[in-house]
């Protein structure tokens, strides 16, 4: 149910539309929202919210956002997945409650797949030269964006392997 590939047209507002019987010819193409972020965008944003945590200044939150901004515009590639056992330990923890909006909204049992084959027997670690590139990267941006001219795209990444 909340996978792409379940909706109607690939996304929620077709879906949406589709269910509704409202037009859905519509020029309408929804901007994604909460994009996958790379294993290397995940560690740095990690390691700078545990820093933050404790810092009640609305300068520290303007700088996290700031670069969650900057990440979301140039480390978009794969997003980092948690172990098959821990995916599994998760799923089977809701099993129980999932099962049950399947069956009182949805009419049938089950609300998520099962299949974990997706799931690596480890995470991948971050490759430190590319977390390194994205702050450097991000610390040219912020630069940019002090002295006047419009944000710079990050230099090319190495590509992840």
């Amino acid at each position: 149910v909340y996978s792409r590939g379940g909706f109607h047209g690939g996304d929620i507002v077709h879906d949406f539309l589709h269910t509704t019987g409202l037009r859905s010819d519509l020029p309408v193409q929804p901007e994604p929202s909460n994009p996958a972020l790379s294993c290397d965008a995940q560690a740095v944003l990690l390691r700078v919210n545990a820093l933050l945590e404790r810092d009640v200044r609305s300068d520290a939150n303007r700088l996290r956002d700031a670069l969650v901004d900057y990440l979301e515009r140039n480390a978009l590639w794969k997003s980092r997945l948690p172990p098959e056992e821990e995916a599994r330990e998760y799923y089977r923890y809701f099993e129980e409650s999932n099962s049950q909006v399947a069956r009182r909204w949805f009419d049938r049992a089950e609300l998520f797949d099962d299949d974990f084959s997706q799931y690596p027997a480890e995470p991948p670690l971050a490759d430190p030269d590319r977390v390194a590139d994205l702050l450097a990267g991000f610390m040219l941006d912020q630069l940019a964006v002090q002295s006047g001219p419009p944000p710079r795209k990050a230099p090319e990444a190495r590509e992840q392997g």
